[in-house]
């Protein structure tokens, strides 16, 4: 099949259109499209559908909800501007490598710029010597905001030298708590919570976020975009910065990763 999804910009590349758009103002949405995002845009599997939400909130969430949270998914790829992929000229499985042909029947993507999904992660490259991508794009920044279940004010003021930090909090996943509640009220009540905060803060034209907020927060960087501001979505390297590794085969709630915690 031919397709227009193929990888075509560098993680530097991506750096510098998020930093010139800071620096210019101009608003910009950079966000990652994997294989749960894949299982959630087609909605044809329901166990993996539930498992998705079974894993992020606690709960099974009924059709009502669900199809509300797939449209707000779909809207936040069709209107990226950057969109982070896997490279599907390899061969991949499952919904690795389902990916491309469910997105091109079920949205409307308006971007040709497409870089791997796992840009984040090579923005880590340089870390220890402070050359990294994470390093470059926020060293002395005037302002930036965090979308997490980690309050990582601190950390970054003190790595990057970030005038002011903003943290928006939201329910971690579950499956990497310790203390486990009942239920996690990310979606509808937090949910809610965070549009009228964005809403609040006005214009963000100049104004950087960083967010990792699951499939059900993919939307608060399109509404961050329509405000102005330029939102990256960095998803699990939030986690990793605060010293924990919810990624990786055979991870849990014990699991640290001091490598890069801030």
């Amino acid at each position: 099949m031919n397709s227009k999804i193929r990888i075509n910009v560098s993680p530097s590349s991506v750096n510098e259109i998020i930093y010139e758009c800071v620096y210019l103002k101009n608003p910009l949405l950079v966000v990652r499209y994997g294989d749960g995002e894949a299982i959630l845009v087609e909605n044809k599997n329901q166990g993996r559908v539930d498992g998705i939400f079974k894993r992020q909130l606690n709960v099974v969430l009924n059709e009502k909800h669900v199809k509300v949270i797939q449209k707000n998914l779909i809207e936040t790829l069709n209107e990226s501007d950057i969109l982070g992929v896997f490279d599907y000229t390899k061969s991949l499985p499952g919904y690795w490598g389902k990916g491309e042909k469910i997105i091109e029947e079920n949205c409307f993507i308006k971007t040709d710029i497409f870089a791997l999904v796992d840009f984040p992660w090579t923005f880590l490259t340089g870390w220890e010597k402070k050359e990294s991508y994470y390093d470059k794009l926020l060293k002395d920044l005037d302002d930036l905001y965090i979308i997490s279940s980690r309050d990582l004010s601190m950390g970054f003021s003190k790595r990057f030298g970030v005038k002011k930090v903003t943290t928006l909090l939201i329910p971690p996943e579950i499956l990497f708590e310790q203390i486990k509640p009942r239920a996690i009220a990310h979606y509808p009540q937090r949910f809610n919570e965070i549009k009228n905060e964005i809403k609040a803060l006005g214009d963000l034209h100049g104004k950087l976020m960083l967010y990792g907020a699951g499939i059900v927060g993919k939307i608060y960087g399109l509404w961050w975009k329509q405000a102005g501001g330029v939102a990256v979505d960095v998803g699990s390297v939030l986690d990793f910065f605060a010293g924990k590794q919810t990624r990786g085969k055979g991870c849990d709630c014990n699991s640290k990763d001091s490598r890069w915690k801030l």
